[in-house]
Formats: C-alpha cells, structure tokens, sequence
C-alpha cells in the first residue's frame, strides 16, 4: 500500500489513450463511462481500498451528474473544475494539485470520498440526499 501511495504521489496514474475518449458536440474530448469507471477502480487500488465495481460506478455518476465527463469543466461563478467540480480548498485537502488530468481528478475523488465517507457508494447517498457531497 505505501508503494501504491508512493506512485500516485510521484505522477499521472494512467495516460488515455485516443481510444478513450469521444468527441462531444462541440469537438471537445469527452471521457467514456467506462474510462472513468476504470480510472476510479485503478485510483481505489492504488490508495489501498477495498472498494467494489459499485463503488467505482458511484464515482462514475458522480462525475456525470457534476461535468458530464468534462475534465475541463469550470463552473462560471466559483473555482469548482474538473469532472467532480472540485473547489480550490478540496484540492488542498487532498494533497494534489488542482490539474485537467482525468486520472489525477478521479485519484484526489476517490481519495476525498474515502477520507469523507468511506465509499463511493456512501459518497454518490450522499450527493443525491443533498446535492453536493
């Protein structure tokens, strides 16, 4: 587990490949469900968690119902950005840099949802009871 941790500290946990994404509507790359899902479950593994397919499906909704799989989303009023609208505060609490990198955004999500509610599963509970998580 501490080499995992280590990796994820020292660069990107994955790069995608072009088969990965899909050109939306307006030509801008847009991450798969499928992509993202993988992403969590590697970024799961790589913080040590025993987290499921279901987990890592929660993060996927999570990231669709927050910036549609735009990695580049910005929210036009505040500092959210990213797939999971990450504010500037959540980024320094996760312990990495605010970035477009989807595979580093799912990695400070999964590291956020399990320092906050353990699972993916509690996490996506949680933002549909209340409409943030």
């Amino acid at each position: 587990n501490a080499e995992r941790r280590e990796m994820s500290k020292t660069g990107p946990v994955r790069h995608l490949a072009p088969a990965d994404v899909k050109d939306g509507p307006d030509l801008t790359p847009r991450l798969t469900p499928h992509r993202v899902w993988r992403l969590a479950r590697t970024a799961a593994w790589l913080e040590g968690l025993d987290w499921t397919d279901r987990d890592a499906s929660a993060m996927v909704r999570i990231a669709f119902k927050e910036s549609s799989f735009d990695p580049k989303a910005q929210h036009p009023k505040s500092s959210a950005f990213g797939l999971y609208q990450f504010l500037d505060t959540t980024w320094a609490g996760t312990g990495i840099a605010k970035t477009d990198a989807p595979a580093r955004q799912t990695l400070a999500a999964v590291r956020y949802a399990a320092l906050r509610y353990r699972t993916g599963r509690r996490t996506l509970a949680f933002h549909e009871r209340e409409g943030y998580y």
